[in-house]
């Protein structure tokens, strides 16, 4: 990690240089805890007897933060095989 030259988990493009910042991948651990509250509050609202528009929303809440944490994984995976 020492030598010059482009970092291993540096990619070329904005997505590299967000990367190889320093604690630039640390970005998406950093959601991760986030996006799981997501999933829990969306999970609730999905379950919720309040009516259909809430747990409409709540399916959605509960889609869109795993997706999230989905794609966040495969980008960090992506960047650290690299």
């Amino acid at each position: 990690m020492a030598e010059r030259g482009r970092p291993p988990w540096g990619s070329r493009g904005p997505l590299g240089a967000v990367l190889a910042a320093p604690a630039g991948w640390l970005v998406f651990v950093l959601l991760l805890p986030t996006t799981a509250r997501w999933v829990q509050a969306g999970w609730r609202a999905a379950r919720s007897r309040e009516g259909l528009r809430i747990r409409m929303v709540g399916w959605a809440v509960l889609i869109v933060s795993v997706a999230l944490i989905v794609i966040g994984l495969a980008v960090l995976a992506t960047a650290l095989r690299r």
